[in-house]
């Protein structure tokens, strides 16, 4: 596993961690909601190239300890020197791939492309779980009809906001497969979950009522 972008400020204004899971008796019905949850999300939003959370602009290799210190805690477990030695390597790697970006072969400098490519910001299991990018307007009328949602029973959800986002990345070839995570910087879909389940205990509530 290695990492070593800077978090990425939002294409616009803002990125929204957002976890949406069906609450409907069949699996048919939760599709149904699904796809319009996805129909929703494109109105406001636009298409997944317009929404993507990252952009090839914002794409920049990073010199700091906080977006470094994952990959080396990962490969120099013990604090100290090591750790530090290991710090500035990365720095040293980062600058060479800088050049290379800028200067080297085509399969370099279309290395953003292939990141951004390979970028997985949305996914589809036991729910709906994504990043996007846009502004407050579009996140207030996609919050509106969630909420309208699940007042109606139909889902529940949890969402994030955040001015940027991480990647978590694994690395199988430099030039060739590869996949990098996003999730929104302080917090991103670990608070997104924490709302939905607020949501779960206040839906089970006024179930509970009603018996």
């Amino acid at each position: 596993m290695e990492c070593r972008w800077q978090a990425i400020a939002s294409r616009y204004a803002e990125s929204v961690s957002l976890i949406v899971i069906g609450t409907m008796p069949t699996a048919i019905e939760n599709d149904a909601i699904y796809l319009d949850v996805i129909q929703t999300l494109e109105a406001t939003y636009g298409s997944r190239d317009e929404r993507h959370p990252v952009a090839i602009p914002k794409l920049n290799l990073s010199w700091l300890d906080r977006d470094l210190m994952g990959e080396a805690k990962v490969f120099v477990q013990q604090r100290g020197w090591r750790r530090w030695r290991y710090l500035w390597w990365l720095r040293v790697v980062n600058f060479l791939g800088w050049l290379l970006m800028r200067f080297g072969g085509s399969a370099w400098q279309n290395y953003r492309q292939l990141v951004l490519l390979t970028v997985d910001f949305q996914k589809f299991d036991d729910g709906l779980r994504m990043v996007v990018s846009g502004d407050a307007v579009m996140r207030r009328v996609l919050i509106a009809y969630l909420e309208q949602q699940y007042r109606a029973g139909n889902l529940v959800y949890g969402y994030r906001v955040s001015d940027r986002v991480v990647m978590t990345c694994l690395i199988f070839e430099r030039h060739g497969q590869q996949v990098h995570f996003v999730d929104g910087a302080n917090g991103g879909y670990a608070l997104a979950a924490r709302s939905l389940k607020q949501r779960l205990e206040e839906r089970q509530k006024f179930s509970d009522r009603a018996v």
